[in-house]
């Protein structure tokens, strides 16, 4: 072939560079041409065209009847997806991670280098923990270790080759190392004095931290009485919700080194500790109603239901003492009753607790006064009524019998004939025998008819002349 004309009719698509023509002879002469050129494209398909310019050698020479083309394809270099770091992950520094990759090439092991860089790629060096070039499926776990550097975007550089020496590279998107232990500050903080019983404990931390490893990690020494402790989190802040402290008490408020921050798998919290001295103010108000005065023997009841705050008060617990500071006396309850017995200034002192331990106390006075001679009659008035209707009972009983011994005396009397009177009625008949006479004689009547009466010479008083002794003084007649 004429080579200047041929040379001139070959073309590539895409468009290739450096093309250079070295002619040859297999059956005549220059009727091979090899063209060298430079890098072609991975995994690209050219098409190679001769066109009808091209003649052989004779003269004027004989083109081609028609153009010739052909296509071949470039090799593929390994294709690269990284799905571990996503983007989203926060590496703790000095952790061990795994890379994770997806690779595809006709190749089915490859070598594979992985890098990592912590300025956002500029700079990329070999991962620790990794041995570069090693051979590699084409899915697999690459483990690293992250770097003891905190980066706010960390990328990761996988490079695949083939047998070809062919390079497949993929960078990931940005993570964020961190490197950096967690500290914490408190309030109340550590030597803090006069702190609240019930004011919630807040623990500031440095960094964001992982509830689920922190809140186990909190503790409080000694523990209250009640309750568990219970958290509330507002950014890197966690308050500590507790029950009722006790008073003037040393309590340690500790964080331990379990606690950590939220990057993957974490960093570990550097140990925290706060002392602190609780108020010697419990908050407890006790407070007694009742009477402040009294007579000996009285029943007088004391009432603690004014005491605050009720919510919080588990006990009242009453004492009640003489004058000479002598129990004489105790109670639990909201209120209390109590009889005092002797006169004097009693004290009725009222202490009042709540769950924790705390307590407060209060007294109260209470004269009480020995009792008055009116006291008998208050307290005892229905004795003297049951006597007083004895006694009349027994005067009626003497009187009305009395009247009974009369009764009979009196119907003798009636039944004696006067002048005046009419002739005696003949008896029935009857078969009783008649009624015997009575052995004594009727008794001197007056003038109307009945029996004669004389005084006790005694005490005076109207007897019937019949009578032997005086029913009122029992003199005998």
């Amino acid at each position: 072939m004429a080579r200047i004309p041929t040379e001139g009719a070959i073309t590539f698509l895409p468009f290739v560079s450096g093309l250079v023509f070295t002619w040859s002879t297999t059956t005549v002469t220059d009727d091979t041409v090899t063209i060298s050129h430079n890098n072609l494209a991975q995994c690209t398909t050219y098409t190679v065209t001769v066109g009808t310019g091209a003649t052989d050698v004779s003269a004027p020479g004989n083109g081609l009847a028609s153009a010739n083309a052909g296509t071949f394809s470039t090799a593929c270099a390994p294709a690269i997806t990284i799905t571990t770091p996503s983007g989203s992950e926060v590496w703790s520094g000095g952790s061990t991670h795994n890379v994770v990759v997806a690779m595809t090439d006709t190749d089915a092991n490859l070598f594979v280098w992985v890098n990592v860089s912590t300025d956002g790629g500029t700079i990329f060096a070999p991962a620790s923990g990794f041995t570069p070039g090693i051979r590699a499926t084409t899915t697999t776990n690459l483990a690293i270790t992250v770097p003891s550097t905190n980066a706010a975007c960390a990328k990761v550089r996988v490079t695949a080759q083939d047998s070809t020496h062919l390079n497949g590279i993929q960078t990931s998107a940005c993570f964020v190392i961190d490197a950096t232990p967690p500290t914490a500050t408190s309030v109340p903080a550590d030597g803090a004095t006069g702190v609240s019983l019930t004011a919630d404990l807040t623990i500031t931390f440095s960094e964001a931290m992982r509830a689920s490893t922190t809140e186990p990690a909190i503790s409080l020494s000694p523990a209250p009485p009640t309750g568990t402790l219970t958290f509330t989190w507002t950014g890197n802040a966690v308050a500590v919700h507790h029950t009722k402290l006790k008073t003037n008490t040393q309590y340690t408020l500790s964080v331990g080194i379990a606690a950590t921050d939220i990057s993957d798998p974490g960093n570990a919290l550097t140990a925290y500790q706060a002392i602190f001295h609780t108020t010697s103010n419990s908050g407890l108000v006790a407070t007694i109603t009742g009477p402040a005065t009294g007579n000996a023997g009285d029943v007088q009841t004391y009432d603690g239901s004014t005491s605050t705050p009720s919510g919080e008060i588990t006990l009242y617990h009453w004492v009640f003492k003489d004058s000479a500071g002598a129990i004489q006396g105790t109670h639990d309850g909201t209120s209390a009753s109590f009889t005092f017995g002797t006169a004097g200034a009693w004290v009725v002192n009222l202490t009042v607790s709540d769950g924790a331990g705390n307590s407060a106390s209060t007294e109260k006075t209470v004269t009480i006064a020995a009792k008055q001679s009116g006291d008998f009659l208050s307290n005892y008035w229905w004795v003297l009524l049951l006597l007083l209707v004895a006694i009349i009972g027994a005067i009626l009983f003497l009187v009305m019998g009395r009247r009974r011994k009369k009764e009979p005396e009196e119907e003798e009397g009636a039944s004696a004939p006067s002048k005046s009177a009419s002739p005696p009625r003949s008896p029935p008949k009857s078969s009783a025998p008649p009624r015997a006479a009575p052995a004594a004689a009727a008794a001197p009547a007056s003038a109307g008819g009945k029996p004669a009466t004389i005084s006790c010479p005694s005490c005076g008083t109207i007897v019937d002349v019949t009578d032997t002794e005086c029913f009122m003084c029992g003199t005998k007649l």
